[in-house]
C-alpha cells in the first residue's frame, strides 16, 4: 500500500487548478471525453470484480483527465485507483481535488476510502479521524435519496469498523445500525456484499455485548444474503457465528447441527484451518451433550480435527 502526506496532493491540485484556469484550447475536449468513457468502463469492471481491468482503465482515465485538467474526473479516477490498488496516496489526492471543487459527496467517499486503507495499515485512530470527516462531509452533500443511502451505508459501516478496531463496541454497534438503516432504503438487490458485511458485523457486536439471541438473527440474515451472492467464505463465517451464539444459549444440539453444516462447507471450500477448528468445536459440543464415544458424529469431528479434511 502506498502512503503519502497531503503536501504532494496539494502540489498536484495547484497544478491542475492552474491548468483549468488557463487552458481554453478546445482540442483537449477529446481528452476529457476519453477520460470519462474509460472511467465508466473502469467502474463497470470494478463492479464485476475485474480488479486488474478496472485498475488499468482507471489509470488511463486518470492520465487523460490530468491532460484535460478535468478535475471532476481526476478526483473520481483517483478514488477508483485508490480503492482497487490499496493506494492511500490516491485517496488523499482525491480528497484534495474534491475539497477544491466543493464536492462534499466526493469528499465523503474519498475520506471513507482512506479510512478503510488506514485500517488495513493498523492505524485505527487515524482511520477514525477520516471516517468522522467523511460523516461531516456527508451531512453537507446534496444527493438524492438513493445515492445518499448508498454512500451513507458505506460511511457508517466504515466508521463502525474503525470504532470496533478501537474496542468501542457500543459505538460501533450504533454506527452499524445506521448502515443497516440506510441499506433498508435501497432495493433488496442493491449492495448485497455490503449487506452481508453489515449483518456479520452486527452479529459479532451482539455476541461481544452478551446478546446471543440478536447475534443469531443477524448471522441468519447474513447467511441468507451470502447464499444469494454465492459467497462461500461469508456463509461459513455466518454459520460459525450461529454455532457460537447457540453455544452461548446452551442450545447444544442445535449448535452441533449447525457445526456439521459449517464443517461440510469448510471442506467444500478447502479451508483446512476451519475444518480443524470446527472439528474441535464439534467434539466439545458432543461432550456437553454426553454423546457416546465411537458415535458416527464423534468420528467425523475427530477426523476433521486430526486431518483437516
Amino acid at each position: 500500500m502506498r502512503v503519502m502526506g497531503s503536501k504532494g496532493a496539494r502540489v498536484l491540485l495547484l497544478g491542475l487548478a492552474g491548468a483549468c484556469a488557463t487552458t481554453a484550447d478546445p482540442s483537449i475536449s477529446w481528452q476529457a471525453r476519453t477520460a470519462d468513457a474509460e472511467l465508466e468502463r473502469a467502474l463497470d469492471a470494478e463492479s464485476k470484480g475485474e480488479r486488474e481491468q478496472a485498475l488499468e482503465l482507471g489509470r488511463r482515465a486518470l492520465q487523460h483527465a490530468r491532460e484535460a485538467a478535468a478535475l471532476g474526473t481526476v478526483g473520481r479516477a483517483l478514488l477508483l485507483v485508490g480503492r482497487t490498488d490499496s493506494d492511500l496516496m490516491a485517496c488523499l489526492e482525491a480528497i484534495e481535488v474534491f475539497e477544491h471543487q466543493g464536492d462534499r459527496a466526493g469528499v465523503a467517499e474519498a475520506q471513507i476510502a482512506a479510512a478503510s486503507l488506514l485500517l488495513e495499515l493498523g492505524q485505527a485512530s487515524e482511520a477514525l479521524g477520516h471516517a468522522r470527516a467523511s460523516r461531516s462531509a456527508l451531512e453537507d452533500a446534496e444527493l438524492g435519496r438513493t445515492p445518499w443511502a448508498r454512500l451513507s451505508a458505506r460511511v457508517h459501516h466504515g466508521t463502525a469498523r474503525a470504532l470496533r478496531s478501537l474496542d468501542r463496541i457500543d459505538e460501533a454497534r450504533s454506527e452499524e445500525r445506521q448502515a443497516d438503516l440506510a441499506l433498508s432504503l435501497l432495493d433488496d438487490a442493491d449492495l448485497v456484499p455490503l449487506r452481508v458485511e453489515v449483518q456479520l458485523a452486527l452479529g459479532m457486536d451482539a455476541e461481544r455485548l452478551d446478546d446471543p439471541g440478536h447475534a443469531i438473527e443477524h448471522y441468519s440474515r447474513a447467511l441468507s444474503l451470502a447464499r444469494r451472492a454465492g459467497d462461500g467464505p461469508a456463509q461459513l463465517a455466518a454459520l460459525t457465528g450461529i454455532v457460537s451464539a447457540l453455544t452461548d444459549l446452551q442450545r447444544y444440539a442445535d449448535a452441533v447441527a449447525h457445526c456439521e453444516r459449517a464443517l461440510d462447507l469448510a471442506r467444500e471450500l478447502g479451508d483446512a484451518g476451519q475444518v480443524q477448528e470446527l472439528g474441535r468445536r464439534g467434539l466439545a459440543l458432543l461432550a456437553l451433550l454426553g454423546d457416546p464415544a465411537g458415535s458416527s458424529r464423534r468420528r467425523a469431528f475427530e477426523q476433521a480435527l486430526l486431518t483437516g479434511t
